[in-house]
């Protein structure tokens, strides 16, 4: 993946950040004080940037060099590493990772015509592309769990691990930039 490529989503991940961060702000600095808002705004900011970056850098993976076959196994495997390695109870995490970046892959290619199509006012626009989201996530979600799989939710490592691969990833972005 080029620095060309990075950059288009840099403002996306910058405001992200910025609105995790101060999401609940004021409740935050009233019980706990300042400290702990930005403690927990960090966290909370690099853990949502970094679920951007993962989905943007795997969307690539499927659209340019593995079929989908390939990476579904590949996150199957990962599963059950981690699964045997740290007895962790999220055995399936990869594998609905895999499903939410299909409904990924179909809202990316709506995406795309979305805007030529539909007329109406932008805020019109945004309120149905977002409502239509959130059904279609909620219908993927019922077809494959079928009400054998509970919802994968973070845990505290889950952050940790995330906002490590964050800064992995934007200092090899960094480095490309310098060295490219």
């Amino acid at each position: 993946m080029s620095p060309k490529e990075i950059i288009p989503i840099l403002p996306v991940l910058l405001f992200v950040f910025i609105l995790n961060c101060f999401r609940g702000g004021g409740q935050v600095i009233l019980r706990y004080g300042p400290i702990i808002l930005l403690k927990q705004g960090m966290i909370r900011g690099a853990y949502y940037s970094a679920v951007i970056i993962e989905l943007f850098y795997m969307s690539r993976l499927l659209t340019r060099i593995f079929s989908s076959e390939v990476l579904l196994g590949a996150l199957s495997s990962l599963d059950n590493l981690v699964f045997r390695v740290f007895k962790r109870k999220e055995k399936r995490f990869f594998i609905v990772l895999y499903h939410v970046l299909g409904i990924f892959a179909i809202i990316y290619t709506e995406l795309k015509i979305f805007f030529r199509g539909k007329k109406g006012g932008l805020k019109h626009k945004t309120v149905h592309f977002f409502h239509s989201v959130f059904t279609k996530s909620l219908h993927e979600f019922e077809i494959q769990s079928c009400g054998s799989i509970d919802p994968v939710r973070p845990k505290k490592a889950d952050y940790v691990l995330i906002s490590a691969q964050l800064v992995v990833f934007c200092l090899i972005s960094v480095l490309r930039v310098f060295i490219l």
